[in-house]
Parts: structure tokens; C-alpha cells; sequence
């Protein structure tokens, strides 16, 4: 017997949500989510499918959950932002992207939030 690690079914859903198909992404993010309960990478792609389906306020509430578990985490921060300007909630969706900013994020993280700053 192996041990049921999450990294495979994460791995899968960001497959999944590249490809467009957010739908099936949430079923991969649930299971890694179920395999590695204080991860907070599945929560966060959770979330971030929500967002592509329109679903925003529930998208802000796996986004907050993430945070539990990397509280420092740019992209989680960002995408969190992106989920409260889609609400317009513009004054908590700066909030977030200022702390996005102070986080690290990767050059093209930069580049969306940069983008979402202007927009909002």
C-alpha cells in the first residue's frame, strides 16, 4: 500500500483549469484538498476555479481558507483581489493587491497584478 498524497490530484486539476474545464479542476482540488487538508494550494485552485465560473464570493471564501496555511503567499493574494473587484468590492479588493505586492510573486504574477491594480 502507497501513502494518498494530494500533489497528483493538485497537479491534475491545474491541468484541468488550464485546459478550460474548471468544473473538473474543483473535483481534482476537493480530493487533494481531502488528501492534504492544511495544504493550501489545492483550497487556493479551488478558488481560482470558482472565479473562472463566475463564482466570486465563493471564490473569496477558499481564498480566505488558503490563507490559513500560507498567509504570506502572493498569488493567493492576488487572485483573492481578482475575486473582490468581480464582487466590487474595490477597497478590500487594494487591500489585497497591496499585499500581493509586498509578497512574491512571479514575473508574470506581476504583470496580472499590475493589470488588476490599474483596473480597480
Amino acid at each position: 500500500m502507497a501513502p494518498s498524497l494530494p500533489q497528483a490530484s493538485y497537479e491534475w486539476g491545474k491541468a484541468l483549469l488550464a485546459r478550460g474545464d474548471a468544473a473538473k479542476a474543483i473535483v481534482q482540488f476537493q480530493e487533494a484538498n481531502r488528501r492534504g487538508p492544511k495544504w493550501a494550494d489545492p483550497l487556493s485552485g479551488w478558488g481560482e476555479a470558482l472565479l473562472k465560473q463566475s463564482k466570486a464570493k465563493a471564490a473569496v471564501a477558499k481564498f480566505r481558507e488558503a490563507d490559513k496555511y500560507a498567509p504570506r503567499w502572493g498569488r493567493n493574494h492576488l487572485l483573492w483581489g481578482e475575486a473582490l473587484a468581480a464582487q466590487g468590492k474595490t477597497a478590500e479588493a487594494k487591500a489585497q493587491f497591496t499585499a500581493a505586492a509586498g509578497m512574491d510573486l512571479t514575473p508574470d504574477e506581476r504583470e496580472r497584478l499590475a493589470r488588476a491594480q490599474a483596473h480597480s
